[in-house]
């Protein structure tokens, strides 16, 4: 499905489909209650005032290679339903400032169909991962050398081949104090944060920008509304704590993500499943159960729904 890049002056490695990885310096985390399970909107626009005044937001950067419009329609008319509010962000506009500006939206729900990648740290692999954007990394400000590292190596980790690392695992950091990166001019200590990352769909191989735990936790705008639910649709979202625990800190009351690889299609009837069961119930640990009853595991890979709970 995609891959992750090396950040600037290390190597990377390739995923295989279905999992994802990346290079990035050490993510810490808090511990967070775990529930055993996986967004929404209506396309183009803001769908209906919501008699309840609620209101949910999807994130749809997996729509560039993987569309689905019946999701979306599905998903929209059912939290219509409850009384939701629904925008619909593309892909296109799925940039890194869109991203860090996701508490001013104030949405009660904030769903992310987004690949997502494992990072690699001080020579292992971690069980966190980092989002991708639909923003290119602006090459001319990073150090290339590790993509060129990448090409060349046949990949092997814990999931597949992987090639070694061919500089130390160190901070990544732009060329200047204040960096443009593609459409977003950000400080050095927040480009420094991003993770590079490339998808293994479709002809675009450009190196993209991908948003992990300390991203969230250290560089997004504001804080999100005290009873904000965050769905992650992407693989490994809650394998590990990392993502969870930055959603957390910056004030989301839920985190419901996958705990391992998961397909387009499986994560897609799952969350609607899971939202649907939510919008009509309110109860995070009961849509994540329901959603997982009805629909299952990943079929692959076995994968399922978990949820962080502040």
């Amino acid at each position: 499905m995609s891959r992750t890049l090396p950040a600037p002056r290390a190597a990377g490695v390739r995923g295989r489909r279905g999992r994802t990885r990346s290079w990035l310096h050490r993510v810490a985390g808090v511990a967070v209650v775990l529930v055993g399970a996986t967004t929404i909107a209506a396309i183009g626009a803001i769908v209906g005032a919501g008699r309840s005044g609620r209101r949910a937001i999807l994130i749809d950067e997996l729509a560039v290679f993987e569309p689905n419009p019946a999701f979306v329609r599905d998903v929209g008319t059912a939290l219509a339903a409850s009384g939701y509010a629904m925008e619909y962000v593309p892909p296109q506009d799925v940039s890194v400032e869109r991203l860090r500006s996701l508490p001013g939206d104030r949405a009660d729900l904030i769903i992310v169909r987004a690949h997502a990648a494992l990072i690699f740290d001080a020579g292992r692999w971690t069980d966190d991962a980092a989002l991708f954007s639909s923003e290119p990394v602006d090459l001319a400000h990073f150090d290339i050398s590790g993509l060129r590292a990448l090409d060349a190596s046949e990949p092997s980790g814990p999931s597949g081949p992987s090639a070694r690392p061919s500089a130390p695992d160190e901070p990544s950091h732009p060329a200047a104090d204040a960096a443009p990166i593609g459409a977003t001019t950000l400080s050095a200590a927040a480009a420094a944060a991003l993770v590079p990352v490339r998808r293994d769909v479709g002809a675009d191989r450009r190196p993209y920008l991908g948003l992990g735990a300390r991203f969230i936790r250290d560089h997004v705008r504001g804080r999100f509304r005290d009873d904000a639910v965050v769905v992650l649709m992407g693989c490994d979202t809650l394998r590990g704590r990392g993502l969870s625990e930055a959603f957390l800190t910056r004030g989301a009351r839920a985190v419901i993500g996958w705990n391992g690889p998961v397909s387009a299609a499986h994560t897609d009837r799952s969350t609607a499943a899971l939202l649907a069961h939510y919008a009509a119930h309110g109860s995070v640990a009961d849509a994540v159960r329901s959603a997982m009853t009805v629909v299952g595991p990943d079929p692959t890979s076995g994968a399922f729904l978990v949820a962080a709970v502040r």
